[in-house]
Parts: structure tokens; sequence; C-alpha cells
């Protein structure tokens, strides 16, 4: 994959995709494809950040042992469940790890 679109034509407009890209084509392919890179990226960020929840539309996040989907049985995300506090804390361990 990466003979077809070598790092060196890439314009990268986030460190973190330039860092994480070798790691998110290994994981696509253990996958099998199954996640697409956008999604293989958000995840291992997440990884990398102690995020341990998402809520998204997506179901393809649900086979990322790490990361749990919080959606209802209708798929829709959780996210008018959350309390305060649990997204003030999300978001306070987010920004201080890319302090």
């Amino acid at each position: 994959m990466v003979m077809l679109c070598p790092t060196q034509k890439i314009t990268w407009v986030f460190g973190d995709v330039a860092r994480l890209y070798g790691d998110v084509l290994v994981l696509m392919q253990q996958w099998h494809g199954s996640l697409n890179f956008n999604d293989t990226l958000i995840a291992l960020a997440c990884r990398e950040r102690d995020i341990l929840q998402i809520a998204s539309f997506d179901k393809d996040f649900d086979q990322i042992k790490w990361l749990q989907n919080n959606r209802h049985h209708d798929g829709s995300p959780k996210l008018a469940e959350l309390t305060k506090s649990e997204m003030s804390g999300s978001l306070t361990k987010y920004t201080h790890k890319l302090a």
C-alpha cells in the first residue's frame, strides 16, 4: 500500500497522521480492510490519548477492543446521556495529552 502512495508524496496537515501512518496501514491490513484509514487513525489516536469511549453511528468501531462505541440499540450515539463531569473529564484528559 505504501508503494501506491509513498509518504514523500503526501502533504501532512496534522503531525499525528504522519507519525501514525505506518501503524494505520498495518491495522487496516490486520482488520482486512473492514476499517477505513480515517476510522483506524481515530482509533489509534484515542488509544494514545487514553480515550476509552466514543459516540459514533459507525458500527465499524465496535470491532476495536480498546475503544467502546457508546450507541443505543437503534445505533444512535449516547452523547446526551453523558454527564457534564464525564464530558469535562474526557475533554480535560484529551487536551492535557495534546499540551
